[in-house]
């Protein structure tokens, strides 16, 4: 997967369509054909199939803490807390031989899936956490995220880099994704990178600023 270290655009055009993708939404006034996903971000020409990723549904029951994904697989959290600001969980992951755990959490209002994988050494390299685009509905009981295939992934100290954008642009010429959900995970993606750039990516002073007063990744 590509990932794109994105700068600061100043046009209107820009701020809306920050990575130049243009979907059924978004208009070219002159008339002119729009380029294709592909084109912009530097995939091969014609009918993209092989790559596109189907979306992703996962659905989590919070009164028995389990997490259920379009796949049809399903796992039990060790964590799973509804906050004010929304969905705490915890994950374990056996399959993966350097993290323990999957750390996430759903920002629903601000329409973000923050992730950190939690080493299974004290010593070991730490990942970048990982901002996702995503679509949550929810009710009492259940919350149900569809991931919109674009992200941020954010080291920490260095500028933050926009990941899953091949992903993107294929599901998007392959309208696996809506156009609505493109143009969504286009403007969260903008929004949230502006937003964190003020704050010198620095998660948890953008975290504070957003009045969640948590440690992030928590230990």
């Amino acid at each position: 997967m590509t990932e794109t270290t994105v700068k600061s655009r100043s046009t209107d055009e820009d701020a809306r369509n920050p990575f130049g993708i243009q979907t059924d939404t978004m208009r070219d006034v002159t008339n002119r054909p729009g380029r294709s996903p592909g084109e912009h971000l530097g995939l091969p020409s014609g009918r993209v199939g092989t790559v596109i990723t189907p979306q992703l549904v996962d659905t989590v029951d919070t009164f028995t803490g389990v997490r259920s994904y379009s796949s049809g697989g399903t796992r039990h959290l060790t964590t799973c807390v509804v906050e004010r600001w929304g969905l705490r969980m915890e994950c374990p992951t056996p399959e993966d031989p350097f993290a323990e755990c999957e750390v996430t959490w759903l920002l629903p209002d601000l329409g973000l899936r923050l992730t950190h994988l939690r080493s299974r050494s004290r010593h070991g390299r730490s990942t970048p956490s990982t901002l996702t685009a995503v679509r949550v509905q929810r009710d009492t009981r259940s919350w149900r995220t569809t991931d919109l295939l674009l992200g941020l992934a954010v080291p920490g100290g260095t500028t933050a880099r926009i990941v899953r954008s091949e992903e993107f642009a294929a599901a998007v010429a392959g309208r696996v994704l809506r156009p609505g959900d493109a143009d969504l995970a286009l403007r969260t993606v903008h929004r949230t990178l502006e937003e964190i750039s003020h704050f010198r990516h620095d998660l948890n002073a953008w975290l504070n600023h957003l009045d969640i007063f948590d440690v992030w990744p928590p230990l």
